[in-house]
């Protein structure tokens, strides 16, 4: 227990609570259990990324649920069945991710390819995939009609310090995951290069923080400073795809790096 607005929550919700980042605690569900999927936030909501238990909470208890967020796209997909693969975990620890990502974001497995949903708070926008090494067709798979949205994990804190921009969605879930704690997060643009619709839903997105780092993949030239310029954000450039560098020089590396490398965007004429 952290005490103040967390010990009331645990009381409203009856069950125990712990702080998980700014303005969020987490803990099990009351209807299904677990140990930390029931998301709780100091502004008086809660959630669980299992079951979808969700509603309103005061110090007098909590209010009626919302509806749980939903589990598969008309005529498509369903990313919980999925997520209760067994293997899921095991699969996405290869990527980084503990069992704990596993459950708070819904990350899956079918056939190999690893699954993620992709969500604007309760609306289900697409469900994401990526082949595995060495299988025919495309890496990455996206399901009919995704627009191609910025992916922000579920859980994501309201505000933020600092959110660091990467092209893809499995690196912006190792990033999120190794910086979270630090009230920093790590949201995705899923193309090298991205419509306007998936701008500005980014632009809206990192408008909780209070500083913005683009960090390009090296390979994607200086495309990415226009869309730095016109998020207001300074651009972080490393030797490698962030996650792999991140993988071997560790986070306190990525934070030496953002406090003292970072750069302002290149004036450009032009396009992106």
């Amino acid at each position: 227990m952290s005490g103040g607005w967390i010990d009331d929550a645990a009381r409203a919700l009856k069950t125990p609570l712990h702080h998980h980042a700014r303005g969020q605690a987490a803990g099990p569900c009351p209807v299904c259990g677990g140990t930390d999927r029931l998301c709780v936030w100091q502004k008086g909501n809660f959630w669980c990324r299992r079951c979808g238990h969700a509603g309103r909470w005061s110090r007098n208890g909590y209010g009626p649920t919302a509806p749980s967020p939903p589990r598969q796209l008309a005529g498509g997909p369903s990313w919980f069945d999925f997520h209760l693969n067994p293997r899921a975990a095991e699969a996405w620890a290869a990527r980084g991710l503990t069992g704990e990502h596993v459950e708070r974001w819904g990350l899956g497995l079918d056939d190999g390819a690893l699954t993620w949903p992709v969500f604007a708070g309760q609306v289900l926008l697409a469900v994401r995939r990526r082949n595995p090494d060495g299988a025919a067709g495309p890496r990455y798979a996206f399901s009919p009609g995704d627009p191609m949205w910025p992916w922000l994990a579920p859980d994501a804190p309201e505000t933020a310090e600092l959110a660091l921009v990467v092209e893809g969605d499995i690196k912006a879930m190792s990033l999120h995951a190794a910086v979270e704690d630090m009230g920093w997060l790590a949201v995705s643009l899923p193309s090298a290069r991205p419509g306007r619709r998936a701008v500005r839903a980014l632009a809206s997105i990192v408008a909780r923080a209070r500083d913005v780092v683009v960090v390009p993949d090296p390979d994607v030239g200086t495309g990415w400073d226009a869309l730095a310029a016109s998020l207001g954000a300074s651009v972080l450039d490393l030797p490698a795809k962030p996650d792999d560098w991140l993988a071997v020089v560790g986070v306190e590396r990525l934070v030496v790096a953002v406090e003292a490398f970072t750069r302002p965007p290149a004036h450009r004429t032009g396009g992106q």
